[in-house]
């Protein structure tokens, strides 16, 4: 069994709009499952304008399911703001000189859940050191990701 990542609980307008929550709205999973015991909607929001989503670092947000009860939606209008990048995949040892090397960036809100809406273009760059980096290094992230599939490295002489 893998180690527990906190599931968290949002609501959200069917227009997109945030709605804060009281009570306990981030949990640890159990055997799967996170059970949200407290949670409520403020007394002034409407419950069949309010669609409930759960959110864990690292993946898209669930469909939404209406507050008020019913069947769940095919999507989710939460959107998650962009705050940090990620390299999710990378190449695994030494890497001949020249040699094309595959990357994926993830963008990720500050909780680390994965941004899916819009498409920022995302650009590779030398942290540091000397030499040039050639091929993919300009990307758009689609559905929160960022495909480098022959990023090249020229060190200098």
């Amino acid at each position: 069994q893998g180690a527990a990542t906190p599931i968290t609980l949002r609501a959200v307008k069917k227009d997109g709009s945030p709605v804060p929550l009281n009570g306990t709205s981030t949990m640890m999973p159990f055997d799967g499952t996170a059970t949200f015991r407290d949670v409520t909607l403020p007394d002034d929001v409407d419950p069949d304008d309010i669609l409930l989503t759960a959110t864990a670092p690292g993946l898209a947000p669930s469909p939404g399911i209406p507050a008020s009860g019913g069947e769940a939606v095919d999507y989710c209008p939460l959107k998650l703001a962009p705050t940090q990048l990620a390299i999710s995949s990378a190449p695994a040892g030494l890497v001949a000189a020249g040699a094309p090397m595959r990357y994926e960036v993830r963008v990720l809100d500050d909780d680390g859940n994965l941004v899916t809406n819009g498409s920022p273009i995302v650009e590779l760059e030398l942290a540091s050191g000397k030499g040039t980096l050639g091929g993919t290094v300009r990307a758009p992230a689609v559905n929160g990701i960022a495909v480098f599939p022959d990023v090249t490295y020229k060190g200098t002489d």
